[in-house]
């Protein structure tokens, strides 16, 4: 299927997998917005579930990062060992 956009014509590929990727704290809610998680909490929001899949939203850590300066040089860092 050919389209025209702003101008340009696209092409449109029709398949059967579409892949989401909104980053780990994303990706759940467009998923559970789009009917795929937990059942009983889609259904206590109104949502129409399409695939009861309960992991979905579950187990999510922020990894809390530390950065530790040991006061080396920048010369001192590049010295051979």
């Amino acid at each position: 299927m050919s389209r025209l956009l702003y101008g340009a014509r696209i092409s449109l590929v029709i398949g059967l997998v579409v892949v989401v990727s909104a980053g780990t704290f994303g990706t759940p809610p467009v998923l559970m917005r789009s009917g795929i998680g937990p059942e009983k909490h889609l259904r206590s929001l109104g949502i129409h579930v399409r695939l009861d899949l309960p992991g979905v939203g579950g187990n999510l850590i922020d990894h809390v990062g530390v950065d530790i300066d040991c006061g080396f040089r920048q010369a001192s860092r590049k010295a051979p060992i």
